[in-house]
C-alpha cells in the first residue's frame, strides 16, 4: 500500500483545499486511489505524505452509524489526543489523504541504488505496472545558527522530468534502470509515478518517493 496527500505533484507540491466527503472520494479516485480508512491512518500509513496534513483533521473512508456521516481524525495517529476520531457530516469540509492497494508481489521495490557526485542510478521493480514516470528535485536546505543544515521535506521546488524518464517502459519482470546525469553535489528526492496502461493517466496517489545523495554538501 502507498499513500499521498498531494494533488498535482508534477511541478511544485500542490495540495488540495478542504473538501466535502464526496469531493474527497472523487479526488482520490481521479488520482488512482481511494480515501484511507481510519485503521490505516491510525497505523501511520500516510504520515509525512505531504501537505503538512499530519496536524490536520482529515477524512477517512470509515463510515459512521449515522446516515450521511464518515469518520474524521488527525492525519498523524500521534496527534489523536488533540484531533480524536469523530463522526463528521459529509457536507463538512476537511482535507484528505489517499491510499492505494497492491496485490502480493506487485508492490514497488528498489533493486539497487547507486550515486556519485554527478549522477544517480536506480534499478526499480514494480510488477503491477508496465510503465512509470520518474522525476527528481533537489531537497532545499536552510542552515540554522548551529551551522547544521535543516532539511525541509516537500520543499516547493519544481520537479525535473528528463525526456527519457517521462515514460519508462518496464520489462516483463517489471524492472527498469533509471539514471539522472549532470547533477550538482546535493541531496535529491526521486519520485516514481505509475502510468495507467489503458488511459495513460499518471496515478499520483500511488507515487513512491525516494531519497538519494550525490555527496556531501559542505
Amino acid at each position: 500500500m502507498c499513500a499521498t496527500s498531494m494533488v498535482k505533484p508534477r511541478t511544485a507540491t500542490k495540495c488540495s483545499s478542504p473538501l466535502t466527503f464526496l469531493a474527497a472520494r472523487k479526488l482520490c479516485s481521479r488520482l488512482g486511489g481511494r480515501v484511507c480508512s481510519a485503521d490505516e491512518l491510525s497505523q501511520g500509513v500516510a504520515v509525512k505524505s505531504g501537505c503538512n496534513l499530519d496536524s490536520k483533521r482529515v477524512w477517512t473512508s470509515t463510515v459512521c452509524p449515522f446516515d450521511g456521516q464518515a469518520m474524521t481524525q488527525a492525519g498523524d495517529p500521534g496527534l489523536l489526543s488533540s484531533l480524536p476520531k469523530k463522526c463528521s457530516r459529509a457536507q463538512e469540509k476537511y482535507h484528505v489523504r489517499c491510499c492505494a492497494d497492491f496485490k502480493e508481489g506487485e508492490a514497488f521495490e528498489i533493486v539497487s541504488s547507486t550515486s556519485n557526485k554527478q549522477s544517480i542510478a536506480v534499478r526499480l521493480q514494480w510488477r503491477a505496472y508496465t510503465a512509470v514516470r520518474v522525476s527528481y528535485r533537489k531537497i532545499d536546505k536552510l542552515t540554522g545558527s548551529s551551522g547544521l543544515a535543516k532539511k525541509i521535506p516537500r520543499a516547493p521546488i519544481k520537479w525535473v522530468t528528463p525526456r527519457k524518464t517521462r515514460n519508462v517502459v518496464l520489462s516483463n519482470a517489471g524492472q527498469a534502470l533509471v539514471q539522472f546525469f549532470a547533477l550538482t553535489n546535493s541531496d535529491y528526492e526521486v519520485r516514481v509515478t505509475p502510468i495507467h496502461r489503458a488511459s495513460s493517466r499518471y496515478l499520483f496517489a500511488q507515487s513512491v518517493f525516494l531519497k538519494a545523495s550525490t555527496g556531501s554538501t559542505n
